[in-house]
This record gives C-alpha cells, structure tokens and sequence, in this order.
C-alpha cells in the first residue's frame, strides 16, 4: 500500500510539472536568455493584476504592489527544498537544496557549489495571489546552462530545474518544499486509519 501511494504521490506531482515544464521551454527555456541571469519570458507570463484603490483602478500600481509583496516573502526565509527527478526514479534518495532570494536575484546552495553564481530572477504575480518566479544561471568555466522556475501557492513552493550542459543530456528535476516521502507517510497513515475504522464498522 505504502509503495503504490509512493508512486501515485511522484505521478501526481510530475504530471503536474509536465505542462509547466513544456510552456517554459517554449516560453523561456530558450537562446533569447540574457546574460545577465535573467531568462526572457514570453509576453503572456505577465498577469496583471487590478484593484480598487481610493475609488480608481490601477493595474499597473497593483502589479507593483504584488510584486513586492511577492519578493519580501521569498526573501524572508531560505527555502529548503526536495529534488527528485522528472521520472519519478528516486535513486539513491531525495536530493536536498536550499534557495535564497533578495530583491532581485536568487542563489542555489547546491549549484553554488557546482560553479553557477547567484542570478537575476524575473517574477510574475497572478490573479489568485500566486506567483512564480524564473531565473537562467550560467556556470563561467564550462558555459553549461541551468533554468529555474518556481511557483508559490498555498504556502508551498513548487517548481523544476531544466539543466542544459553544453555537452551531453540535458536533465529535468522536479521540487518541492514538501518532502513527497513524508507526504506518503501521511497519506499512508490516513489510508490506514481509514480502513481500520471501516472495518470496526462492520
């Protein structure tokens, strides 16, 4: 039981990503990333936001406002996260990470340490109050390439990190803030709580 809510937990999330991850390769995954870190989004990442604010509407004044709302809260915390990659095969086990922000950049413990520098990240607010951010690093002695994306909603941040060496294959992961092991751990003692209380039922 554990092993198959294990498996349908990594379906879920990667079936989730699948979508995002194409959309990104077609909108920023690209040769138009400038050097400077930032990768060069499509124009309708961008979802502007519009509120009533002393009786007139300002979509350009609530997109600010959101916007900075949604780096304080990236920048309040280093992130630990949980990397697994894109075809569910944990390996030898869930690879851990942290990311730190500022206002403008964002670094990775783990890539730091693979020569990638701290980038530049572009940010996009949606309607609902989620956002998502993007950034391109590019490590300086073998010119490799790593793009990253992720999304916040719901007090979890979730993304994939698309590794483009210039030798080789390329390589997607897939992240969380949420330990998908411990996930199934829950879910496992749900499922089982569950059906020892049908059964008292009975």
């Amino acid at each position: 039981m554990r092993r198959k809510i294990l498996v349908l937990s990594y379906a879920a999330l990667i079936a989730a990503y699948i979508i995002s991850d194409n959309v990104c390769h077609a909108a920023w995954w690209d040769d138009n990333a400038t050097e400077e870190g930032t990768a060069t989004p499509a124009k309708t990442s961008t979802i502007k936001r519009t509120v009533t604010m002393g009786g007139t509407a300002s979509s350009e004044e609530a997109k600010r406002i959101a916007e900075e709302a949604a780096r304080t809260s990236l920048k309040s915390k280093e992130w630990g996260i949980y990397l697994f990659a894109r075809d569910g095969k944990k390996g030898e086990g869930v690879e851990m990470d942290a990311l730190t922000f500022t206002d403008e950049t964002v670094s990775s413990r783990n890539l730091e340490a693979k020569g990638y520098p701290t980038s530049n990240m572009g940010i996009f607010v949606a309607d609902n109050g989620s956002f998502s951010w993007e950034t391109m690093k590019t490590n300086p002695a073998t010119k490799d390439k790593v793009f990253l994306r992720g999304e916040f909603k719901n007090n979890v941040m979730t993304g994939t990190i698309f590794m483009k060496p210039q030798k080789g294959q390329t390589t997607t992961l897939i992240f969380s803030t949420i330990n998908p092991e411990t996930a199934v751990s829950a879910a496992a003692a749900t499922v089982a709580e569950t059906t020892t209380v049908k059964k008292s039922k009975k």
